[in-house]
């Protein structure tokens, strides 16, 4: 079971889940059987490993699946059912705050953007420098730690660490940073 599981039973989750429901937000699982179009289109066959993102029905035995959300993605070989499910949860979480502070991040509205992520060191932070890269064109990415040691590694993903005390970086970026 996850947080956001947790968040559903509890009644605080954004939209409402009609009941009875399985619960299973994150699931991870084998292909065994595949309709027409999966087919044809050669997205993935039996036997593959997908994870998927889901609000309810991840802890069932079978799930269906349409094969055109954005919400499923094939397990890399080799890759532990666990950290498929996390790293899915965690890039889909930076990619809808990346989307709803930027309606729409493309190369052009990103280029020459200085961008100061909050908590870079933590698993969201990381995911977002990493889409942010990705998106190519931006100018700057700052980033605020909670932990000093890990600003080797966040320089190594291309953001600029800041200081953990806001008074000692916040007069360099006031004023120049297109989103916070």
């Amino acid at each position: 079971m996850t947080l956001v599981d947790t968040i559903i039973r509890e009644g605080h989750w954004n939209r409402h889940i009609s009941l009875p429901a399985s619960p299973g937000f994150d699931c991870v699982g084998i292909v065994v059987q595949c309709g027409e179009n999966v087919e044809k289109a050669g997205y993935c066959a039996l036997g593959d490993k997908v994870t998927a993102l889901l609000e309810v029905g991840g802890n069932s035995s079978y799930i269906s699946l349409n094969v055109n959300s954005p919400r499923i993605f094939k397990v890399p070989k080799g890759l532990d059912d666990c950290d498929a499910c996390c790293m899915v949860s965690v890039f889909m979480t930076a990619y809808q705050a990346l989307y709803r502070t930027w309606p729409i991040p493309r190369k052009k509205n990103m280029e020459g953007k200085k961008i100061l992520v909050i908590e870079g060191d933590n698993a969201i932070g990381q995911a977002l420098i990493q889409l942010l890269q990705r998106a190519g064109g931006v100018s700057c990415i700052f980033t605020t730690l909670t932990r000093y040691e890990n600003s080797d590694f966040l320089r190594f993903l291309g953001a600029e660490p800041l200081e953990r005390k806001t008074a000692k970086w916040l007069s360099r970026v006031k004023g120049k940073m297109d989103s916070l």
